[in-house]
């Protein structure tokens, strides 16, 4: 067992040439509890202090050689932190106010005392005097705390940028191979049939849920850090949920499933502000989660103003236990058994969902449908925006970019491919380039002004900002070509003042069908997507396009292998989606 330390008295010093007066102050004090030394003179005082250290120094001012204005003077310069009184039956008053101003002595006291008044002053000087010390230790320990608390802070804040750094690493290098393996495959598909359609179909797919993995992670990255930032643009939900059910008509078609969407036919003309690019990606994880636990039957989307703007996402699929529903949006929720239900393969899937709700102010909710199945209910309270004025639709789809100049500039040939070989199928001319330099020298002998530049914004050399700026200088009409940011990396297009320089940012890797509808709306006359009706078919070669039997009061979902679905609660209008693109295409 420790012996606790007995703390020290407190030390007084006194200091008078009157041994009658030491005599009496050292029997009253010592009652007291105190330890006393004491000194005859201010010089005898001045080497006690050499060697000890005191609490109080309790000094007479009329002594010999040194009085004690002198003495208290003297003990002042050396920095002690002793308090300081001086004693006297007859000072002057100017003196001792001259004395307490400069900080020679706290307190004066007169002569005689008054013992009771004595002691109750040096217990508030000893009890001030711990305050100080225990605040001085405090302040001590605080500097500490801040110092341990700052450095942990630049620690955690270099961790950070060193992941934002892998992150953007692996994001570039991943997502940009993969975008051209996506590419191809899909251009493959698009002039394949019978059974290497049906394998190319199997591959796209497959790289689809490979980048919906790598999206998974680097986007609840970016939400957990913060960075993640929303735009505001107006879009159509009708339009939006046609392009994703395009992207998803793969993966459903080799399950055999159809899939469908739902709207009043006034919807198709609503608009709205917000942040497409993150509605399509909430749009498309839970498309592709219903798709994947839906064996067999039917999945929808159903479009809804309420007045709020609500997205469900209904299936016919094993649907989830109700004790489940309340983890179901955290992160990291995976399954144990056949009857559980897995949202993509990191177990992030619907907390990005989530977290991209709310960051939009919206709410989403999910429910058990009956006889099987789960509805997933998106509502966002976004405001109306002006629709597009409609163009009729030219009659050859073939041609809809007709006389179209688009210039792009990537170092990864894979990708300058994909624009290469997809847009002059349509009538547009492509120039490519492996770099910014060459881009600038076709520029300066070109005689004509492109229609579109796609830049990607990390080439080797001059980067995608440094190439758009010598562009924009170079003469005003180019200047007011539409220009859009193309990167694989988490960190899109860099900083704030690169996003402002580009007419928009495309993050690979995107699919043909985004990049054909990019073009279509800056090619010369462009024909606007059909929203109400089926679309066009631009992409035969895709698979068969699944449609609503419409004959009955309840309209279900017909599929070729006549799998019967379920059905809205309302006659809706029904949109079979047709535009061909890649499952899980949207990301950050």
């Amino acid at each position: 067992m420790m012996t606790p330390v007995e703390e020290s008295p407190p030390v007084i010093l006194l200091v008078d040439d009157e041994p009658r007066i030491l005599s009496a102050l050292q029997r009253l004090l010592r009652r007291e509890g105190y330890r006393i030394l004491t000194a005859g003179s201010g010089a005898a005082a001045l080497s006690i202090l050499d060697q000890e250290s005191v609490n109080i120094i309790l000094s007479d001012l009329r002594m010999p050689e040194m009085d004690g204005f002198a003495f208290l003077g003297a003990v002042q310069d050396r920095g002690l932190e002793a308090a300081r009184v001086l004693m006297s039956g007859n000072a002057d008053l100017k003196l001792v106010i001259d004395g307490v101003n400069e900080g020679r002595f706290s307190q004066f006291i007169e002569k005689p005392w008054v013992d009771d008044a004595l002691k109750i002053s040096l217990r508030k000087l000893i009890e001030a005097q711990q305050l100080a010390r225990e605040n001085k230790e405090l302040m001590k320990a605080l500097r500490s705390q801040n110092q341990m608390l700052n450095q942990a802070s630049e620690k955690a804040a270099s961790e950070i940028r060193q992941k934002e750094r892998l992150f953007a690493t692996i994001s570039h290098e991943i997502r940009n191979p993969l975008h051209g393996i996506q590419g191809i495959l899909e251009l493959l598909s698009r002039d394949s049939v019978g059974r290497d359609q049906k394998l190319l179909s199997t591959a796209i797919t497959s790289a689809g849920f490979m980048r919906q993995i790598i999206d998974d992670v680097l986007d609840y990255s970016k939400v957990e850090a913060g960075k993640m930032v929303l735009q505001k643009v107006a879009f159509s939900p009708v339009a939006l949920a046609t392009d994703v059910i395009s992207l998803m008509l793969p993966m459903a078609t080799g399950q055999q499933l159809v899939l469908d969407l739902y709207y009043e036919e006034a919807i198709a003309e609503r608009y709205f502000k917000g942040d497409d690019f993150r509605i399509r990606q909430i749009l498309n994880n839970l498309l592709s989660n219903a798709i994947k636990y839906t064996k067999k039957g039917s999945v929808g989307v159903e479009i809804t103003v309420d007045p709020i703007l609500k997205i469900a996402v209904m299936d016919t699929g094993i649907g989830i236990p109700e004790e489940k529903m309340a983890s179901l949006f955290d992160a990291f929720v995976m399954t144990n058994d056949q009857h559980d239900r897995t949202f993509g393969g990191t177990g992030l899937g619907l907390t990005i969902v989530k977290n991209l709700t709310e960051l939009m102010g919206g709410e989403i909710g999910v429910s058990a449908r009956q006889g099987g199945g789960t509805v997933f209910t998106l509502s966002l309270p976004l405001e109306s925006a002006a629709a597009e004025i409609a163009v009729a639709p030219t009659q050859n789809v073939d041609r809809v970019l007709d006389g179209m100049q688009v210039v792009v500039a990537d170092d990864m040939a894979a990708n300058r491919i994909i624009v290469e070989n997809l847009l002059p199928r349509y009538g547009a001319t492509v120039h490519g380039f492996s770099d910014g330099e060459g881009l600038l020298n076709f520029l300066s002998e070109f005689e004509g002004v492109p229609d579109l530049f796609l830049l990607d914004i990390n080439m080797p050399g001059m980067k995608g900002d440094e190439v758009l700026r010598a562009i924009k200088a170079a003469s005003p009409a180019l200047a007011q070509v539409p220009a859009f940011a193309m990167s694989a990396s988490l960190n899109f297009a860099g900083s704030e003042q690169v996003v402002k320089l580009f007419t928009g940012l495309f993050s690979k890797p995107f699919s043909v069908g985004q990049l054909l509808t990019l073009a279509r709306q800056y090619a010369p006359s462009p024909p606007p997507l059909a929203t109400t009706g089926p679309a066009s078919d631009l992409s035969p070669a895709m698979g068969s396009t699944n449609r609503m039997r419409g004959d009955t009061d309840s309209p279900q979902f017909i599929g070729e292998s006549g799998a019967e679905g379920f059905s809205p609660a309302d006659d809706k209008g029904a949109l079979p989606a047709a535009e061909g693109g890649l499952p899980g295409a949207e990301g950050s």
